[in-house]
């Protein structure tokens, strides 16, 4: 790998750190990571786009670093890209940075949505409608509410930088990672933040509402009924054996039901929020 790099990027490091995810080296003095990616060259060209017009309001992303044969390194199989750090203390990313973030727009470079299509529901019932997976037809049932939400309230007010996941305790190495960002609603970070929050054990949910616009309620408790960290956990079983806890899928469906419920009612006494029946209902799992 450490000859590939000096021939595709003119960088020669001394020694290669292998993570998990990704490989480290330093040259220079500064800091490197090697990443396998599925992109190709014209999405990798948007998102080196999206980098440089980022360093206008502060965030500095990692940098996507041209090679002789563009961004996309080929070694055996598979392909990676070259990214130099250029934040370099790790730390845990704060609400603040979040908000910030996501509510910068991308209209005005002529960037369209970069987010891939992907129909979430077809997806997975294709590939796993014959597995023994537990509450599985209640949490399809959530993602389509979220689908209908959207569809309702969701018509405009999709350029906005986020990132495909993000977790409460997200650090910097990949916050700032261009690899992950997306092109959505303002409020899909943030939902994804309190989702992660709330699985990891953390009830007190609701009072991250006050950081959103009651405009954008909307589709923030769409994007909370979007169901994300359950899909989650199907791919880590299916593509890495993880296991499938069924009692804490079945616990979590419970409480996670609760929470959606007292975020909904303290949504609907400010706005006029659709009418959800089976919200209303206790017992429907």
């Amino acid at each position: 790998m450490k000859e590939k790099v000096y021939e595709e990027f003119g960088i020669k490091p001394d020694y290669l750190i292998y993570k998990k995810n990704y490989i480290w080296f330093e040259y220079n003095d500064f800091k490197y990571i090697v990443m396998q990616t599925n992109y190709d060259e014209k999405k990798l060209g948007y998102l080196n786009q999206l980098v440089n017009y980022l360093d206008n309001y502060g965030f500095f992303f990692h940098q996507l670093i041209g090679g002789k044969n563009g961004f996309i390194m080929t070694f055996g199989d598979k392909n990676y890209v070259l990214l130099k750090l250029r934040i370099i203390k790790e730390r845990v990313i704060t609400v603040d940075e979040i908000l910030k973030l996501s509510s910068i727009s991308v209209k005005e470079i002529g960037i369209t949505n970069i987010e891939e299509k992907i129909d979430f529901l077809e997806q997975y019932l294709a590939n796993y409608e014959n597995l023994e997976l537990i509450n599985f037809n209640y949490f399809i049932g959530l993602a389509e509410n979220a689908i209908e939400m959207f569809n309702l309230y969701g018509a405009e007010n999709k350029n906005y930088i986020n990132h495909r996941r993000l977790v409460y305790n997200e650090n910097t190495l990949e916050f700032y990672n261009p690899l992950n960002l997306v092109i959505d609603y303002h409020t899909r970070d943030l939902a994804e933040y309190v989702k992660s929050l709330f699985i990891s054990g953390e009830n007190k949910v609701i009072e991250y509402l006050k950081y959103l616009n009651y405009k954008d309620w909307y589709t923030y408790f769409a994007r909370m009924l979007f169901p994300s960290f359950y899909f989650d956990f199907i791919d880590n079983y299916i593509k890495n054996g993880q296991e499938f806890n069924k009692k804490r899928i079945s616990n979590l469906a419970n409480s996670y039901e609760k929470m959606l419920r007292d975020t909904y009612y303290s949504i609907n006494s400010k706005v006029i929020m659709p009418n959800i029946t089976w919200l209303s209902n206790v017992n429907n799992i």
